[in-house]
């Protein structure tokens, strides 16, 4: 399932509403965040839902959940053992 996204420019950070834990909420982030995000999720066989309820459950407190993201989809991408893209 996509998220829903509301462009708001072509490289801004845009709304998009996800759900954790069955509560929808919005989170902005940059096209290319979502893009990682999506094919985080299909490479894992999840949905981004899923993974965003992961990302809250251990988030750490005074982190903003947004910033979490950014920081899930970086150190994925980052891990030698994630071969995203192959």
């Amino acid at each position: 399932i996509r998220s829903e996204i509301k462009k708001t420019n072509s490289t801004g950070p845009h709304a998009g509403n996800i759900r954790i834990h069955r509560r929808r909420t919005s989170v902005r982030l940059e096209p290319k965040m979502w893009e990682a995000l999506h094919t985080i999720a299909k490479k894992e066989s999840r949905s981004i839902h899923d993974i965003c309820s992961t990302i809250h459950d251990r988030k750490m407190e005074g982190v903003s959940f947004t910033s979490s993201v950014r920081t899930y989809i970086l150190e994925y991408l980052c891990s030698p053992d994630k071969n995203v893209g192959t």
